[in-house]
């Protein structure tokens, strides 16, 4: 047994375990009681690896669930018993007496695969069943939860008290030492972080890593990891640095050079282009210039919506990304108006645009990816699951986006999933009474949000239908492309001030503790 493995039932050489797990290392192994749909015990085997957690029975799987899939745990200070909250299928409820050592390891895992702590909720309940969702009810929304945040505890004030060692009911060698370093080294294979340069567009910089930034503070959480006011040491310049968790990736012996081209064909003057791009055994990181604007969000809210000149240049720029775009066969891509920042020129940038576009992700990841994010800016087709080009999508899209800088609101938007499916799926396109708009701009909307994606604007000739429409008579795409057109609006930027930027983001993100998003324990400020 490995010194920081809590392999009781010593699976690491059972043949029959092995062919199940692969090449994933065993953190924890031991017999647990599983409660039934009827709260009836079932003897089962709890098998925790450095991937995923498996419910075993007869030395096979009855079911498994990735940590990146788990939406927290609940767990009783009056029994043993704890439930493991699913984002898909229905949760997991246990009984067992090493719930803590369970619930420690299930929170470094999870922490180590997606750079975030695991939701914990401590409860008095001597009996967890209200806190489990049934197979029906998850079978009518995989949205559907008990997970009570109002029990919420400090997922890092857990896992600093309560250590396994602190809860053995045996001692195992070395236990007693510095296990949270060394148990992270464990589940890293105990190797010593290799960090590599996939791309740097700075000649002077031809080795950089994690080490050479100083993390300023968190201002945003896209779909696939955090984003960092981040300082970089080599050049005295902030960058936008985001992260994102190798185990959610297919990685092959051609990984590298096949992200180093993509990247590199993907310079676009549109668009917030990756300056650096390094790896280390655990994450892929990737640096964009920090961009000191507006987004384009704040200064629709701002006005209340914009004028249709200054509609007309802003979708004008999306629609020559989306054609840039396009031409590498990245599509559905689903923006909303927080993609865009106006830069001090009064052009707009597209920040972290094309991510999740071209990383080879794992397909559940992908699928729960796609469906978490499911919003007013999604065309009725996905919705429907329907299996088309998605360029047509896009192009949906743009016509919400005109829309909202228009009047300042979306044409669809409910807080209910379920209400918000029918509503795009069904609901009929009222413009509001103000502004009053041309019939030029009416009719573009029109036809970028037709529900049937076969007669939608762009569905024949992509890009070229809609540069043809009547609302982009007027602008000339190709002075747009090179900058030659006056701006309508330029953001007023200090240039040497970088002290209140995290306060034009949404603070949700912007005062997160980084102690309890693990950065501030191991890099400097």
């Amino acid at each position: 047994m490995d010194e920081y493995s809590f392999d009781r039932l010593g699976w690491s050489n059972d043949k029959a375990i092995l062919s199940i797990i692969g090449k994933e290392k065993i953190i924890y192994s031991n017999k647990v009681y599983k409660y039934n749909s009827l709260s009836l015990k079932n003897e089962r085997y709890l098998l925790l690896t450095d991937k995923c957690l498996y419910n075993i029975k007869n030395k096979k799987v009855k079911r498994e669930m990735q940590y990146q899939l788990m939406l927290g745990i609940t767990y009783s200070v009056q029994s043993n018993e704890f439930v493991i909250h699913a984002s898909k299928g229905f949760d997991f409820h246990f009984l067992s007496d090493e719930k803590l050592i369970i619930i420690y390891l299930i929170a470094k895992c999870y922490e180590m695969i997606n750079n975030e702590s695991i939701i914990i909720c401590k409860v008095n309940d001597k009996s967890l069943k209200q806190f489990v969702i049934s197979k029906k009810l998850k079978k009518k929304d995989f949205k559907n939860t008990k997970l009570n945040k109002k029990y919420i505890i400090d997922t890092r004030t857990f896992i600093a008290d309560n250590p396994p060692n602190k809860n053995c009911k045996r001692r195992f060698t070395n236990c007693d030492g510095d296990y949270l370093n060394n148990f992270d080294d464990f589940i890293r294979n105990k190797t010593p972080i290799n960090n590599e340069v996939i791309l740097s567009s700075d000649k002077n910089i031809k080795i950089i890593n994690f080490e050479d930034f100083t993390i300023k503070g968190i201002i945003n959480r896209s779909r696939t990891g955090k984003v960092m006011l981040s300082l970089c040491e080599k050049n005295s310049k902030y960058y936008a640095l985001k992260f994102i968790s190798k185990s959610n990736l297919e990685i092959n012996e051609n990984f590298d050079i096949n992200l180093k081209n993509k990247l590199v064909n993907l310079y676009y003057h549109f668009l917030n282009n990756v300056e650096f791009c390094f790896q280390s055994n655990i994450n892929i990181y990737f640096a964009f210039p920090y961009i000191k604007g507006e987004l384009l969000y704040n200064y629709i809210k701002k006005e209340n919506g914009i004028n249709e000149n200054s509609v007309k240049f802003y979708s004008g720029i999306l629609l020559l990304s989306i054609k840039y775009l396009h031409t590498y066969n990245i599509i559905g891509n689903n923006f909303s108006t927080k993609n865009f920042i106006i830069n001090e020129d009064g052009y707009l940038k597209i920040i972290p645009y094309h991510l999740g576009k071209i990383l080879p992700f794992k397909k559940d990841y992908y699928i729960t990816l796609s469906e978490k994010y499911k919003n007013e800016y999604t065309p009725p087709e996905v919705y429907l699951d329907l299996n088309i080009n998605k360029k047509i999508c896009d192009w949906w899209n743009l016509g919400i986006l005109i829309f909202e800088m228009i009047y300042g609101i979306t044409p669809f938007y409910s807080d209910d999933n379920i209400e918000l499916k029918k509503m795009i799926c069904n609901n009929e396109l009222i413009f509001p009474k103000e502004p009053i708009i041309s019939d030029n701009c009416k009719d573009l909307i029109k036809q970028l949000l037709n529900k049937k994606y076969e007669k939608r604007l762009g569905f024949n000739n992509d890009f070229d239908d809609i540069r043809n429409h009547a609302f982009f008579k007027d602008i000339n795409l190709s002075d747009l492309l090179n900058k030659k057109i006056k701006s309508p609006y330029k953001p007023n930027i200090n240039d040497n001030d970088y002290s209140n930027e995290k306060d034009k983001f949404n603070k949700m993100f912007t005062f997160e503790d980084l102690i309890k998003n693990g950065i501030k324990d191991n890099y400097k400020y």
